[in-house]
């Protein structure tokens, strides 16, 4: 006769299910796996939020459009500075500037006080839209910026063209040859292009002046409108700041 007493079911049942307990190593592990997804999920959750605040805040502009399209342009004699590194916001700016008030800027103050450098990538370097209107308002112009993403490519040209008539030189941010963001400054419009000072105009070369590709016609550089559109609408990141521009003008203009 077996002495021996067996085990209660339940208990067998527990002793088999039960796993090894954790060790403190891999409870600390788990914790900070959780914490990392935590923060993780907050910072997308921040940047998601950025967007749409900066999608939502740059308008469009009100009021009509003139019509018809015509020609307009504001006078802008060289010679055209050209832009370091990450600086066409800046030299952009100080261009439009000048040809406003018909004072002298340098273009390098303004690099000083609008260009973002960062100094473990020359890339992310650059200038940001809020900081040029900030400029420019400093140096005593109006004006709001805004995007033309709505309406047909004609009707954006139209807008340009109202603000030049009105002594207004336009900057837009575009899609430079190299697929990079670029600041320039539409200073012209006529039936078949749009005219630009483009600080970095023909980048094959380093002389300390742009040359002046337009001749006779305003700034130092002129697309098709179709090339103009291209390159507009393809400007800006994921979506912000596409067909973004500003007028520069006199305060009350």
């Amino acid at each position: 006769m077996n002495s021996a007493q067996p085990s209660p079911p339940d208990a067998a049942i527990a002793s088999a299910s039960d796993g090894p307990e954790p060790t403190p190593r891999r409870s600390l592990a788990r914790r900070l796996l959780q914490l990392l997804l935590g923060l993780l999920l907050l910072a997308l959750l921040v940047v998601a939020g950025l967007w749409l605040f900066l999608r939502l805040s740059l308008g469009q502009e009100p009021g009509p459009v003139r019509m018809p399209l015509g020609s307009a342009a504001i006078p802008c004699p060289g010679p055209f500075p050209r832009q370091g590194a990450n600086e066409c916001g800046a030299y952009s700016l100080a261009f439009g500037i000048a040809s406003v008030t018909g004072r002298e800027i340098d273009p390098e103050a303004v690099v000083a006080r609008v260009t973002n450098k960062v100094f473990w990538s020359e890339a992310a370097s650059g200038t940001l839209p809020r900081d040029i209107v900030a400029e420019a308002r400093r140096e005593g112009l109006s004006g709001e910026d805004w995007s033309a993403a709505s309406g047909t490519p004609e009707l954006r040209r139209l807008r340009l063209a109202g603000h030049l008539r009105a002594g207004r030189p336009c900057m837009v941010l575009i899609e430079s040859d190299r697929g990079i963001q670029h600041y320039v400054l539409v200073v012209g419009i006529d039936g078949r292009e749009v005219h630009l000072y483009d600080p970095n105009a023909d980048p094959s070369q380093s002389d300390e002046l742009t040359p002046d590709l337009n001749e006779e016609r305003p700034g130092n550089r002129s697309l098709s409108h179709a090339r103009f559109e291209e390159v507009w609408s393809a400007g800006g990141v994921l979506g912000l700041y596409r067909y973004w521009y500003f007028p520069l003008g006199r305060a009350g203009s």
